[in-house]
């Protein structure tokens, strides 16, 4: 099913249904008035994650440029690692009347691993060493962990008026057709989030959404520092080095309920949208991001700044129709966009890289039984690639290039190549449980095909069987030199036990093509396997 879509219309989540009549306005009280909170609403989970992954690396040696394996492998030597994490999510909406609220996202906790912060670590006198400790203790950014034990990602504000919903905060992005582009993070084995500083309007008519936003992505270098403010607040120092983003969007949508209806009345249900959205970049200050906090109490001068020139439009489509007992899911997106300078050295000028991207999701599925007992799916999926080796999804920062052979560089190595054209999938967007979950990624520069037979016996348990066939779009970007890059088999089973409490087991087995092979070494890749379990209680 496809949620409600794109980032700029969350606010929709609360507003009149297309099909309804739009409320009358409501009497507000005079601003003098304290506000009473009406309404406070608490959604969430806590998950328990656990795994075993066996033979990531592929037994097939080390990758050209950074002499390490593909996944990493234990100092021993071993090639299974097992473990587990939490996380604790709160959502919280603060309604002061029904047509304004305040709406919070906390996190506790966040895929901390089971046994990780233990007392002790740094040693002290109580516990000088692992063995000795007796507690775990709340992680503390720069002490004992990478970030604290909670943090608040999201504080946005809603107002809906007789002209349409308006919005304004830090909020997330909600889900835009299938996932592949946009996508929330809301699942309950999803690790990514997506949020944003936003402004947006939303309004109906002719039952459709229309709504427009706002972005401020980025801004350098501000008046902060360690000592504090002088004026109380920090101000943006350089506004031409931020990154903004502009977006459009048209929308056909019925909520699941609506849907639920028309299956009842043996009625399809048609569902489509359309966004596009503009981003853009003047100039940039490059020392002030690969040095961090300790280049914010620097001083900034015009030397410090390079001539980004960065534009970049993208479109996306979407298409779904939804039959009683079969269904048919569309999702296009296109992007376009330059960098008229690269550089990250003041002074020094790079040539204009350019990027021409694509990528694409089909699926269907038919109902072979009764109440889903069985389903017979397919899903194909095609994300442009380039012709640079690696398949660039997350290159490591100290890897100005990339050689034939790595799984993972840039795309685009000047002055020769100066084109970055692979699309890349959100990684919440789960298409297996090993190749492109955990060994590459995401999708990228790859076409796949995902036929699957699905059942559920019980309104509660939910059982999938999936093959996925990988190819390369650029045989040159496989370590191995060739397109085919494996197949995998994955078993799912989901089981809602009781209210808001669910279990999910996972079994994965990747096997491997030439495009994993590593030629430097002659060696031949092996299976790898992949056990995932998850505990999660909702309320």
């Amino acid at each position: 099913m496809i949620a409600l879509p794109l980032p700029l219309l969350l606010l929709l989540t609360t507003s009149p249904r297309a099909e309804e009549p739009e409320p009358l306005p409501v009497v507000l009280p005079p601003p003098s008035t304290p506000a009473v909170v009406e309404t406070f609403e608490l959604d969430g989970y806590l998950r328990t994650r656990g795994y075993q992954l066996y033979n990531l690396d592929l037994n097939r040696g080390p990758t050209p440029s950074s002499g390490e394996p593909i996944f990493p492998y234990t100092p021993s030597g071993g090639e299974s690692f097992t473990g587990g994490n939490l996380r604790l999510r709160v959502d919280a909406a603060i309604r002061i009347v029904p047509e304004i609220s305040v709406h919070l996202r906390v996190d506790g906790l966040d895929n901390v691993p089971l046994g990780g912060t233990p007392a002790g670590f740094p040693a002290d006198r109580w516990a000088p060493s692992a063995y000795a400790t007796t507690s775990q203790q709340a992680p503390s950014s720069g002490v004992d962990s990478f970030q604290d034990s909670i943090s608040l990602k999201r504080a946005w504000g809603q107002a809906i008026t007789p002209f349409g919903a308006f919005m304004v905060g830090r909020m997330g992005m909600p889900m835009w057709g299938v996932g592949m582009l946009a996508d929330p993070g809301e699942d309950l084995d999803d690790d990514f989030d997506e949020n944003v500083d936003r402004i947006g309007f939303a309004t109906t008519t002719f039952n459709h959404f229309i709504g427009v936003s706002y972005d401020w992505n980025a801004v350098g270098p501000s008046s902060a520092s360690a000592s504090g403010s002088l004026w109380g607040q920090d101000i943006d120092l350089e506004p031409s080095d931020d990154v903004h983003t502009v977006s459009v969007a048209l929308l056909r949508h019925l909520d699941e309920d609506a849907v639920d209806r028309r299956k009842r009345a043996g009625r399809p249900a048609f569902r489509y949208g359309a966004y596009a959205t503009w981003r853009t970049q003047d100039t940039d200050v490059p020392s002030y991001w690969l040095g961090g906090l300790e280049e914010q109490d620097g001083s900034l001068s015009e030397d410090d700044l390079v001539e980004r020139g960065f534009r970049a439009v993208a479109g996306d489509l979407f298409l779904d129709l939804l039959a009683p007992r079969w269904g048919f899911q569309l999702e296009a997106a296109h992007l376009r966009g330059s960098v008229a300078d690269l550089s990250l050295i003041q002074g020094v000028q790079a040539d204009e890289v350019t990027m021409t991207q694509t990528g694409g999701v089909v699926r269907a599925w038919v109902d072979l039984l009764e109440e889903q007992r069985l389903t017979l799916a397919a899903e194909a999926g095609f994300a442009s690639g380039d012709d640079a080796p690696g398949m660039g999804v997350a290159p490591p920062l100290d890897q100005l290039e990339a050689q034939a052979g790595d799984l993972d560089g840039p795309q685009f190595s000047l002055p020769g190549d100066s084109t970055v054209d692979n699309f890349r999938f959100h990684p919440n967007y789960h298409v297996d449980l090993i190749l492109w979950r955990q060994i590459v990624g995401t999708v990228t520069d790859a076409v796949y095909l995902r036929p699957a037979l699905k059942s559920q016996p019980h309104e509660r348990l939910a059982l999938e069987l999936a093959w996925i066939h990988s190819r390369a779009q650029q045989a040159s970007s496989t370590p191995g030199g060739e397109a085919h890059l494996g197949d995998e088999l994955d078993l799912s089973a989901r089981w809602d036990v009781w209210h808001g409490l669910t279990g999910q087991l996972q079994y994965g087995l990747f096997l491997p093509g030439p495009g994993f092979r590593n030629l430097q070494h002659d060696l031949e890749p092996t299976p790898a396997h992949a056990v995932r379990a998850l505990v999660a209680f909702q309320f």
